[in-house]
Order: C-alpha cells, then structure tokens, then sequence
C-alpha cells in the first residue's frame, strides 16, 4: 500500500518539475528539496532549456532502505518512469532528443516522514504525512526513439 502510494506521486513530480510548479512539489517534498529542485529548474531556464512534462508510464516502486534517522523513519525507494526525452529552447527549437524519443528515468528517492500530524479546518486528524527528503538520479538512462 505504501509502495504504490509513492508509484501514484512518480508522474506528478515529474510534470510539476518539468513544470516548474514549486506548490505542488511542496506538497510532496520537505521545503530543503524544494529549493534544490528550484534552483536546479532555475539553472535549466537560465540556458533556455525547457523538458517535455510528458510521462508515459510509471513503473514498480521497489523499497531499497529502511532506517530510523534520529527516531524518525526513512526510507529509500527505487523509482522509474517512462518520458519523453525532447528538451526545446525558448523559442521552441529542440535542442537535446526529439519530440517521439522515449527515456526510462532511475531516481532512487529517500522518505521521511514528518515528526507530527494535524488536526485540520474542518476537526478531522491529519497524519503525519511521508515527503520525499531527496531526489537523487541514477546513471542508467535508456534511450529508445519510436
């Protein structure tokens, strides 16, 4: 259950970041990613790099590591998604892959979750919810062009 709850967050990371929609990563990731991830985007747009938001599939989350980091649990996933690799500039010239160029994307990704819930608006208990710490991007890489 857990495992394919993070399966769910997988395309919509990778839309809001290709995006550069920092709200929504917000509610997925602790406010430190949050910034890496900005400033890695802000990076992109300053050589006018703009990647295709498109995921195509998502696949099995595998659980890597589980660890108690200062009472906390944490956990290290190994995420894969399915994208289409064409990265334009600003005036819409493809400047890396191409629009039909398909990638696998190998992120393992670390979890922890968050010391304290909340009881919200409206009186109901919200748990402490599970946000991804770190983003890290494996070397393996496959590229198929259909």
């Amino acid at each position: 259950m857990f495992l394919r709850g993070v399966r769910q967050q997988i395309a919509p990371f990778e839309r809001a970041y290709a995006e550069g929609d920092f709200d929504a990563l917000g509610r997925m990731c602790s406010d430190e990613l949050v910034e890496r991830l900005r400033a890695r985007h802000a990076a992109e747009r300053a050589h006018d790099r703009f990647p295709d938001a498109r995921v195509l599939q998502t696949y099995e989350v595998e659980l890597v590591a589980m660890e108690l980091v200062d009472d906390d649990p944490a956990m290290v996933v190994d995420v894969r998604a399915q994208r289409v690799h064409c990265v334009k500039d600003k005036f819409g010239n493809v400047v890396e892959g191409s629009p039909d160029q398909i990638c696998t994307m190998f992120y393992f990704w670390e979890l922890r979750q968050e010391r304290a819930g909340y009881v919200n608006t409206e009186g109901k208990w919200v748990p402490p919810r599970w946000e991804i710490t770190d983003h890290l991007r494996r070397p393996e890489v496959l590229f198929l062009t259909v």
